[in-house]
């Protein structure tokens, strides 16, 4: 067990501060304490007091079962958790609704890229020790989280560091049921068109990354729009993907004239998913619009848009 654990807990919820040799108190609420050699907590306010597991029961309100199993199972971000109940295997899925359960007071990382409570519920994202945590699913199985953190530097790392694992396709699932998909550098970009009603994709491997057997599930989907982050990574992404799924069906678009400007700007600025979807039709490029193709092949592509307008690809969003 982490000797600094309850500290550690308080300083998520209220802030915390160390004032003496041994012991500290909450920065939000001076009258709640800390022993820190005993890992007892005394709030003096509210007549109560307890070790780390009843401050998850009568601060965080969590049911006794899910602190004493959090409690069991929990361990460091860069690694496994330190402890796995008998006869479960890695990656251990009670960790999901373990993790997204203690994370109940705090998604100040997640209402800061304008995701809905009901949003964060859907996809169970968690909280753990500084750290916003996304699970990972392959079809049913889970595999990993994604861990995402604004302080003190952004990073973003997985829970189980094994050589086995590989990232995933995020919402691929979607990919059955529509024939017009929106990809995303993102995980949190998809999260967040998903949200307002726009389906989209990402891999959680960042723009670098991109399984070759993901391919083939974009085989009956007619429309397909890249949004590419306003970086030289994101153009080299956004010209691979339009080569390997199709020029024809491929739009790119990019968002801001900001360095590094995504999805999740563009919504923190106030634009809505209509909006988006006019930009769609107004500023994004075919593949056969961009990167080193001859002129000549572009006036030929351009001639056979202007021929079919009512073809699929130029229905609007």
């Amino acid at each position: 067990m982490d000797s600094e654990l309850l500290q550690t807990l308080i300083y998520e919820d209220y802030g915390y501060k160390s004032e003496g040799r041994n012991w500290g108190r909450a920065e939000e609420h001076s009258s709640l304490i800390v022993n820190e050699e005993a890992q007892k907590w005394y709030w003096n306010s509210r007549d109560s007091s307890g070790g780390v597991l009843e401050y998850l029961l009568y601060v965080r309100k969590m049911s006794k079962s899910k602190a004493q199993e959090l409690l069991r199972v929990r361990g460091k971000i860069a690694g496994m958790p330190e402890e796995t109940p008998e006869g479960e295997s890695l990656p251990y899925e009670r960790l999901v609704e373990l993790l997204w359960s203690a994370g109940k007071s705090n998604r100040d990382y997640w209402y800061a890229r304008k995701l809905t409570d009901k949003t964060i519920d859907r996809n169970q994202l968690g909280y753990d020790n500084g750290w916003s945590l996304i699970p990972l699913y392959e079809g049913n199985r889970f595999v990993n989280f994604q861990c995402r953190r604004d302080e003190p530097k952004k990073s973003i790392r997985y829970w189980y560091d094994h050589d086995s694992f590989k990232p995933v396709l995020l919402n691929k699932e979607v990919l059955n049921i529509v024939d017009k998909i929106f990809i995303t550098e993102g995980t949190v970009d998809s999260l967040l068109l998903t949200q307002e009603g726009i389906p989209a994709v990402a891999s959680t491997g960042g723009s670098g990354y991109w399984d070759n057997s993901w391919y083939s599930m974009f085989g009956r989907i007619k429309d397909i729009v890249y949004i590419a982050d306003n970086d030289k990574a994101g153009k080299w992404a956004s010209k691979r993907i339009s080569e390997a799924l199709g020029k024809d069906r491929v739009r790119i678009l990019t968002l801001g004239d900001v360095d590094g400007y995504d999805t999740v700007d563009f919504f923190r600025d106030g634009g809505t998913s209509e909006q988006l979807k006019s930009l769609v039709e107004t500023d994004s490029k075919y593949g056969f619009e961009i990167g080193d193709f001859s002129e000549s092949s572009i006036r030929k592509r351009k001639s056979y848009r202007v021929s079919n307008k009512s073809s699929e690809r130029h229905r609007r969003w």
